[in-house]
């Protein structure tokens, strides 16, 4: 019993943290999205912050995308996408 809890534990802090990483990505690309906006429509000066996934920014997209594999991943562990 006890070493199923453990594991229960585990596994719902892995979870935790999943979902925790999952919401400030998305935060981080809607703040990217907005600050973009924002700009386009002259209420923020010029930032030079790339629209994520629309232009391009080497840097950005690599970041991007490690942060999208990532949370693939946790997908991936939990059987979203099918059999693991």
């Amino acid at each position: 019993p006890l070493r199923r809890q453990r594991q229960m534990c585990i596994r719902d802090r892995r979870n935790s943290f999943a979902a925790n990483f999952i919401r400030l990505t998305a935060v981080s690309i809607i703040f990217y999205a907005l600050v973009n906006v924002a700009v386009c429509v002259k209420l923020l000066p010029v930032t030079g912050l790339p629209m994520p996934f629309i232009s391009y920014s080497g840097a950005q997209m690599m970041v991007n995308g490690a942060l999208f594999g990532i949370i693939f991943t946790f997908f991936k562990e939990e059987g979203v996408f099918g059999s693991n």
